[in-house]
């Protein structure tokens, strides 16, 4: 099994308990919010890690949620940020990012 697929099935699990029953995942990735290229410059990039906030995009057969992680843990989540039907939801795109229902 790669290394991609064991991700995919250890976020598939830690996600299970927030799903709806019976929904299976299709598809999951990390992200993070973004930080503006001009704060970069000003504060110093190590200290970021306390700024940027982790966030997991789960497609399922029914929804897209999108949940926030626990800090620096990728696969423990504090709670549900977005949870959308599949059929209703807006997903904008573009080279290095995604917004679900424009947030």
């Amino acid at each position: 099994m790669a290394l991609y697929d064991k991700q995919k099935q250890r976020r598939a699990d830690a996600v299970a308990p927030h799903l709806e029953p019976g929904e299976q995942v299709r598809e999951s990735f990390l992200g993070q919010t973004p930080i503006p290229p001009w704060v970069f410059f000003l504060v110093a990039p190590t200290l970021f890690i306390f700024f940027q906030k982790y966030r997991t995009v789960v497609l399922t057969d029914r929804n897209v949620y999108v949940m926030e992680n626990a800090f620096l843990r990728t696969y423990k989540y504090k709670r549900v940020a977005l949870e959308s039907p599949l059929a209703s939801v807006r997903v904008e795109s573009g080279g290095t990012w995604l917004s679900v229902d424009g947030g």
